[in-house]
């Protein structure tokens, strides 16, 4: 898988768990608060709230944080990330028509005014548009950045199934402490699963 496809689908979890975490942090903390027994909070905000800033895009966010994520909304990560992942897949669906638009239309062009109309100026106007686009293609290559996107979609469902079955059990928890507890360890087993996924694709 090139580099950017793991980048892509890093950057995307890595920010909708963030966001997430971000969202039900203070929902958490008031039920961790309630819930405490002793003088130790269930849920370290401030640890939270460090891993957060902490988090780099290019690597997967750390499971204390997906947990508290996943604890606030469940599958919704996965929803955000694949909204995101699709975001991205639409712009270089608009880029690529763009160009082949533009270059099949001013290709067209010059050939009508070389031949029809005889006006060479256009013709080469319309020729250097065209070779422009061609440019254009190649080093923005938008037809590689929607496969990649594609691809990273297909990990994302792939990612989230396997997310389902390994949070199946944390549901039934109903105490905070235990939930949560399971939830790190679920996104724990889930990160190397990512990586086996970077690795096959």
């Amino acid at each position: 898988m090139a580099l950017n496809e793991q980048q892509l689908l890093r950057s995307s979890i890595n920010a909708a768990v963030c966001e997430l975490a971000n969202r039900g942090l203070h929902e958490l903390v008031g039920v961790s608060r309630a819930e405490e027994t002793g003088t130790v909070p269930v849920i370290d905000s401030d640890e939270i709230r460090r891993d957060i800033e902490a988090s780099n895009l290019n690597s997967l966010p750390s499971p204390s944080v997906a947990a508290v994520a996943s604890a606030v909304a469940g599958p919704e990560v996965f929803r955000m990330a694949s909204k995101r992942v699709r975001a991205t897949f639409r712009l270089n669906f608009v880029v690529a028509t763009t160009l082949v638009t533009v270059f099949v239309a001013s290709l067209v062009s010059a050939i009508i005014c070389a031949f029809i109309t005889g006006d060479n100026w256009w013709a080469v106007a319309f020729g250097g548009v065209a070779i422009a686009d061609i440019a254009g293609i190649l080093v923005f290559n938008p037809l590689q950045r929607l496969d990649r996107a594609m691809v990273v979609c297909n990990m994302l469902e792939i990612l989230y199934v396997r997310y389902l079955d390994a949070t199946v059990d944390c549901e039934e928890i109903e105490e905070l402490d235990g939930r949560i507890k399971c939830l790190k360890s679920a996104w724990s087993e889930l990160r190397k699963e990512v990586e086996k996924v970077v690795k096959t694709y």
